[in-house]
């Protein structure tokens, strides 16, 4: 109601207080004019809160725990402490919140309600004793098996909130499971996930399908579960839950709660998720420096370093046999090399043998130790840390291991699919190690394996898999990362946010030159370039294109006078000037062959090619002056394998490893 008092209505100072109806108005003159809804009982209301719990109901056994997330969000600015409790607790159950206060944000915040309750022990079901206020000791009766309905209630200035839950005792021995969600804190950037492992352990028999739901998530941050229901027999079972962020999802801390449903059982397990903003810069890189990094070695990754440059720190080779040895197993791509030059590789495995990763004596390639994977198949090439530990994966597990002793350090399901990790982990000089399968870009902690962050979008066209090539890392923290379909991407490496995106067609391979300029080989499709292309670091455009180099070459390698070397699908060698991409010089191999892996260069500039000869398969040296073969060593005089997935790695004395791809045939040979 407005009330307008006209003018000369009463003397021009008066103030006439009209009390009707719970109106009250004054007069100042002038056609003042008054709203009854902003004066006395018209107030503005209070800002306020609100308080949801989840999940509705739980279902424990007599003696153990539930446990629920209590969630309190205020959409006008509400700022005062809020007190939680809870009533209706059956016979025996204690509760506590932690924390017990909070103030609610706009976000939501989020606090754990723990009930214990107590088990049967002795006769008449009851366990132990409690002390009374005044000293009297009581016996303590155990849970008794029923439903009860909690009231959770949150208290803040004047203002009470209350949401109703359940709490299922069912009685001790009766089949049962429990939900456990590890780590117990994961932490993303808006508009990139994270992944959780659920364990579903059976208790007394227990062997039901529990369906798996997550609740209390931040607003735009979905879930998906992989599985999404499992079925524990004697043994756990275990599901990884993938929490994709938006780019609106609030920046804070959250409590999920993953749930697991079998019929009238209900059970969960929490963790927490910290969702961090992007850079105000947007995707500036920002330069990691730290311990981390690639091992001190003459070649301790696939592409000898971070930058995938391929350039050895040895030389002198003239095609004399070392030493060679049969694994006695299938595969091996490529020998990567620790600080004391022990020299590391992979064997394939076969459906029903696992894999392994071997650690030789580089004198006359001894076992030193190996270690067997998870699962079958192993397309890693090892990648030797600074922190003394060496990574590679199965198809479905990323691994540390200790390079001296090769014990385990840690495992963690990589959930990814597909031949995942089909060359080196990257590693940062934070100690950050990158990983990527299936238009997948992770990036994981390196000493823990806890999963920084993740980036799914480097599928394009409905495509899958992913370029097999490490990621190339410049020095100021950018990853260069082919997009599975078609594409190149520049990717902050500290936060994991899309600097650039360049159409330059299927990538093959990428390294970084001296200068920050990335090389990549590129395929289809027909409308983009093919062969190789140099972009521009900061913005991603196309500075030449050569196309006289075949398409569905190998991944660039750039020798110390800038030089680019790639290796095309028949045998063509071909020498690229870094200016403008005109070729220096050819190649060919006597007999054209498919080969797959990309050239190595010595601290002499020899490059180092293997690829079909006369007799099978060679290894053979190039003068980089003009392209002349120097010698070529046969390898198929050890095997019928062929090594043509596996680049040659140089030692620091000059050695030039090679491993063998055979069916249980496979070998690693050293050429001096």
């Amino acid at each position: 109601m407005r009330i307008r008092i006209p003018n000369g209505s009463a003397p021009l100072l008066c103030v006439v207080l009209l009390i009707f109806a719970g109106i009250i108005v004054g007069c100042g003159g002038a056609n003042s004019t008054y709203n009854p809804a902003l004066i006395g009982g018209g107030n503005p209301p209070a800002a306020s809160f609100a308080l949801s719990v989840m999940p509705p109901s739980v279902t424990v056994t007599q003696g153990q725990t539930a446990t629920y997330t209590a969630t309190l969000t205020t959409p006008d600015g509400f700022s005062g402490p809020v007190a939680l409790s809870v009533a209706g607790l059956p016979a025996g159950a204690t509760a506590v919140f932690s924390p017990a206060s909070l103030t609610p944000t706009s976000a939501g915040v989020t606090s754990t309600l723990t009930i214990t309750t107590s088990g049967k022990d002795g006769p008449g079901g009851l366990i132990g004793t409690i002390r009374s206020p005044d000293g009297t000791l009581h016996a303590r009766a155990a849970t008794p098996p029923g439903t009860s309905s909690l009231v959770v209630s949150a208290s803040g200035a004047g203002i009470v909130r209350t949401a109703t839950v359940q709490l299922v005792v069912v009685q001790a021995g009766v089949p049962m499971f429990a939900v456990a969600v590890s780590p117990a804190s994961q932490t993303v950037v808006q508009g990139k996930s994270t992944t959780y492992t659920v364990t579903v352990t059976p208790s007394n028999g227990f062997t039901g399908l529990v369906i798996l739901t997550a609740s209390g998530l931040p607003a735009g941050a979905t879930p998906a579960f992989a599985p999404s229901s499992v079925t524990p027999t004697s043994a756990a079972a275990v599901s990884t839950l993938t929490i994709q962020t938006a780019a609106s999802t609030p920046v804070g801390t959250t409590m999920p709660a993953v749930i697991g449903t079998s019929g009238g059982l209900t059970n969960q397990g929490a963790t927490t998720l910290n969702v961090t903003a992007m850079p105000v810069s947007g995707c500036t890189p920002e330069t990691v420096v730290g311990p981390g990094g690639i091992a001190l070695s003459a070649w301790p990754k696939a592409g000898a370093d971070v930058r995938n440059t391929g350039r050895g720190q040895g030389s002198g080779a003239v095609g004399v046999q070392k030493w060679a040895v049969a694994t006695g197993e299938s595969g091996g791509f490529q020998v990567t090399i620790g600080p004391d030059g022990t020299i590391y590789h992979t064997t394939y495995g076969t459906d029903t043998t696992p894999g392994k990763l071997y650690a030789r004596n580089p004198s006359d390639g001894s076992v030193k130790w190996s270690f067997n994977a998870l699962t079958a198949i192993i397309n890693t090439i090892p990648t030797v840390g600074r922190n003394g530990l060496v990574y590679f994966a199965d198809t479905a597990n990323l691994f540390a291991v200790d390079a001296q002793t090769g014990i385990q350090r840690w495992a963690t399901p990589t959930a990814l699919g597909g031949n995942f990790l089909q060359k080196s982990p990257a590693i940062g000089a934070d100690g950050t190690v990158y990983v990527s399968s299936n238009g997948v870009l992770r990036a994981y902690d390196g000493n823990t394996g806890a999963i920084v962050w993740t980036d799914v979008a480097f599928a394009a066209n409905g495509a899958t898999g992913m370029p097999e090539t490490s990621p190339a890392l410049a020095s100021d923290g950018t990853l260069y990362v082919g997009i599975v379909g078609g594409g190149l991407a520049a990717v902050d490496g500290k936060h994991g946010c899309r600097r650039w995106t360049s159409a330059v067609g299927s990538v093959g391979g990428t390294a970084v030159g001296d200068d920050g300029t990335v090389y990549a080989t590129t395929g289809a499709p027909q409308s983009a370039p093919t062969g190789v292309v140099a972009v521009e670091p900061v913005t991603g455009a196309v500075k030449w294109t050569a196309s006289g180099v075949p398409a569905e070459s190998t991944p660039p390698a750039i020798g110390r006078d800038g030089t680019i070397y790639v290796l095309g699908p028949q045998g063509q060698l071909t020498a690229l000037n870094p200016a403008n991409g005109s070729v220096k010089w050819k190649f060919q191999t006597p007999i054209a062959g498919g080969n797959r892996a990309a050239p190595a260069i010595g601290a002499d500039g020899t490059v180092y090619i293997l690829g079909a000869s006369i007799l099978g398969n060679a290894l053979y040296a190039v003068n980089p002056a003009d392209g002349t073969l120097k010698w070529t060593f046969a390898i198929d005089q050890f095997t019928l394998g062929d090594p043509r997935d596996a680049t040659p790695t140089i030692g620091a004395d000059g050695t030039v490893y090679v491993c063998t791809f055979g069916f249980q045939l496979s070998h690693v040979i050293a050429v001096k």
